[in-house]
């Protein structure tokens, strides 16, 4: 197909026979330069809204409650869950989903999580939030001794110390979480199994309009960021970090209630999920990560890029928050000038509210790394129009870390400095920016990889096969790197090589080479999960 100079071009492409998440690609040519248009097939049946609400069974908290008062508040005054009955929730969800391959590597790295929601935001007299102490209450309540369980407890104490663990995560404000429009909301509640179990019709409708509430962010309701703890408490498999997960998302959030909202009223992502997976922090676990290594897990990871993009739900496949890594060029063509991100030049209203205002960029929290807070990216107004284009550019990437790597006296500098050159201040991974599906400024900054793909979610073990998966990733890819600046001749090679790979790559093809690292059913799995 060809056109000429100033007049429209179209280009339809059929959906017959495509499955949700089919790329297509097409190629823009004009003399002097080219780009490349990707295309999505959207899902047939519809976004999939299971699990993303837990309908709050406590105690509705008062918006005048005060510290007296606060030191006496139950959250769970209505909630018949004890340990006993979440360790049996927990046991039967794990055997509905794939097992975790237990791989000696992904059990010893550590890793974090963010997670975001809104909940209810009880305060008290003065203005504090007493959502931790929300936390903590329901925490504590589980802990209490539980009738019906078997002779001596046991099998409740691995539970125990998981509950125990779940004290010391943290919860901050996110400004970028978002609300979700009514009808929208009105049907993520029509998913939410939850509500169906709740057997009293008073207590069942009363669990309804508080969940619509906060989907709908109205009255109290706080964007609440949950984290998990820094090192050297981070999160680890071989210390039941499953376990840990689940106990707070189906022990503590589900007495207190949480709505991970979906798609925002301009049709970005609401919530996400975080997972920080160390690679240079010496304080967490897991063996350090070269340079070499480091490159492996990237190239590996943009090369699958469109694969675990149908991990997620829908309205994550083209969030600016979590930009995909197009091997052929930025792409973001959700946005109304695909050549400028929003993320730099601000966004407009994603609420139900006018008061919203433009949507932040996300903050990051020392999840596994230097608790120092990080830094604001650079003034739009300062960036010209040639470095603007180059962020969040795969090729320019590419081009910018092939210098780096062939520049004379590259071999010889030492460890420390090879990972500055091509991860530090003003280095090739600043060009990318951190609202990318992998944050590489997180490897200064934390000592982390930062996997931004996933959408918020509730499913205790969704989230936590998500989270194995980010882990045994930069596992599998670090013990086996892809030498692609080696072995071409130029970088102009190498990022062609890297462009089939990426036009080519499969979730089969991902699955057998993390064979050992995951369940061979991982991606049908994820995959399912995200259309159903």
């Amino acid at each position: 197909m060809t056109g000429e100079c100033s007049q429209p071009l179209s280009v339809k492409f059929g959906r017959h026979g495509a499955c949700a998440g089919t790329s297509y690609l097409a190629e823009l040519r004009w003399h002097g330069g080219s780009r490349w248009l990707h295309v999505l097939a959207p899902p047939t049946a519809g976004a999939s809204l299971h699990g993303l609400v837990l309908p709050p069974l406590g105690a509705k908290p008062s918006t005048s409650i005060s510290m007296a008062e606060s030191a006496t508040f139950d959250p769970v005054l209505c909630s018949p869950m004890d340990a006993w009955s979440l360790l049996s929730r927990i046991q039967s969800a794990e055997a509905r989903a794939p097992p975790l391959p237990a791989h000696p590597a992904t059990l010893a790295r550590g890793f974090g999580l963010e997670l975001e929601y809104l909940t209810e935001a009880a305060r008290d007299a003065i203005g504090n939030s007493l959502k931790v102490a929300q936390m903590r209450a329901a925490l504590h309540h589980l802990l209490e001794p539980t009738a019906g369980a078997p002779d001596g407890h046991a099998s409740l104490e691995p539970l125990r110390s998981a509950l125990r663990r779940c004290e010391a995560w943290t919860a901050t404000i996110d400004p970028a979480i978002l609300a979700t429009p009514e009808g929208l909301a009105e049907r993520m509640l029509e998913a939410t199994e939850g509500l169906n179990t709740i057997s009293d019709p008073r207590v069942r409708a009363d669990a309804r309009m508080r969940s619509l509430h906060m989907l709908l962010r109205r009255g109290a309701i706080m964007k609440s960021e949950f984290q998990s703890p820094s090192p050297p408490h981070e999160l680890r498999f071989v210390a039941d970090a499953a376990l840990e997960i689940a106990a707070f998302v189906s022990g503590a959030l589900a007495s207190t209630g949480a709505a991970a909202t979906s798609i925002s009223a301009v049709g970005h992502s609401a919530t996400a999920i975080h997972v920080h997976v160390n690679v240079r922090n010496p304080a967490a676990g897991g063996t350090l990560l070269s340079a070499v290594e480091l490159l492996g897990v990237l190239f590996a990871w943009i090369r699958f890029d469109q694969v675990t993009l149908r991990f997620a739900r829908s309205w994550m496949w083209s969030e600016p928050s979590c930009a995909p890594l197009l091997a052929t060029g930025a792409e973001m063509g959700s946005l109304e000038d695909p050549w400028v991100y929003a993320g730099d030049v601000g966004m407009p209203s994603s609420g139900n509210s006018a008061a919203e205002g433009p949507r932040p960029a996300t903050s990051a929290s020392a999840v596994a790394g230097d608790a120092a807070a990080e830094a604001p990216e650079m003034n739009p107004e300062m960036i010209s129009d040639a470095e603007m284009r180059a962020r969040y550019d795969v090729p320019s990437f590419v081009r910018a870390v092939w210098t780096v790597v062939h520049a004379d006296g590259f071999e010889e500098l030492s460890e420390q400095h090879k990972i500055g050159r091509l991860f530090g201040l003003s280095s090739p991974a600043e060009a990318l920016t951190r609202q990318c599906s992998i944050n590489l400024m997180a490897i200064r900054k934390h000592g982390t990889l930062e996997f931004r793909r996933f959408h918020g979610s509730l499913d205790a073990t969704l989230i936590v096969r998500w989270a194995h998966f980010c882990v045994a990733f930069v596992e599998c890819f670090r013990s086996r790197p892809w030498s692609l600046l080696s072995e071409h001749p130029s970088a102009e090679a190498a990022l062609q090589a890297l462009q089939t790979a990426q036009e080519e790559a499969t979730a089969d093809e991902l699955m057998a080479c993390m064979h050992g690292f995951v369940d061979p059913k991982l991606a049908s799995h994820m995959a399912s999960d995200a259309v159903r």
